[in-house]
Parts: structure tokens; C-alpha cells; sequence
């Protein structure tokens, strides 16, 4: 039961955080868990057409941890059984022992690390069905 509420909970993240809901105003993206606004700082953002989230707050909202390495530019999020790791600038991505193409990489703006949403949203996904 456990495994199907992550992969509703991870699909729905992945559908809301891509589209714009009615009343956002234009440029903001919303992403809501649960019925519960989820509160990013800096706020998402679409960048080469590719929805953009602060790794923190999206791995928080989903009861994770997140882990920062500043030498290394290198952030762990873990979520139950899934460690994923993202290099900042590095189209490459770790999910447990093996390596991903990502279609945009991680960036850093405002102290943040932004990541791409599809990306995270698809490894959660794929590592509960």
C-alpha cells in the first residue's frame, strides 16, 4: 500500500509541478502535495523548457533528506530506499548504483540547487513500482 500511495503521490508531483494551474499568475508554478501548497525558495521555474525545483524543498515535502557537498558541488537526496545524486552543471545523474542522462542539469541560484522535476519525479517513481 505503501508503494502505490509514492507512485500516486510522485505522479502527481510530476503533472502539477509541469503545468501552470488556473489562477497562477503567469510565470509562477505551483505544486501542491496532499491539498498542502508546497513552499520553495526560490520558486520553480521553467528554464529550456524544463520545469526547474529547488531539491530541498521538494525532497522535504515529501518526508526526504537532502544532503549538500560544497566541495564537490554535489547534492544526495534520499527518500526511503532511493538515494539519487546530482552534480551541479553535470548531465549525469546517480540513482542508487546507476547512472542517468538528464536532460538539464542541476543549477545553483540564490544559495539553491535547482533540478530538473521530471527527473526527480521519474526515479522516485520507477523505485516504488
Amino acid at each position: 500500500m505503501k508503494k502505490r500511495w509514492m507512485a500516486v503521490l510522485v505522479a502527481s508531483v510530476f503533472v502539477v509541478g509541469a503545468a501552470q494551474p488556473v489562477g497562477a499568475s503567469e510565470g509562477n508554478i505551483a505544486v501542491t502535495l496532499e491539498g498542502k501548497a508546497v513552499v520553495f525558495d526560490p520558486q520553480p521555474e521553467v528554464i529550456h523548457d524544463r520545469t526547474m525545483v529547488p531539491v530541498r524543498a521538494i525532497f522535504e515535502a515529501l518526508g526526504g533528506q537532502v544532503q549538500w557537498k560544497e566541495a564537490t558541488q554535489t547534492v544526495t537526496a534520499v527518500q526511503g530506499d532511493t538515494t539519487i545524486q546530482l552534480k551541479v552543471g553535470s548531465s549525469i545523474g546517480k540513482v542508487n548504483d546507476e547512472y542517468y542522462d538528464l536532460d538539464a542539469a542541476p543549477l545553483q541560484k540564490n544559495d539553491r540547487i535547482l533540478v530538473p522535476l521530471r527527473f526527480i519525479a521519474e526515479a522516485l517513481y520507477q523505485m516504488v513500482l
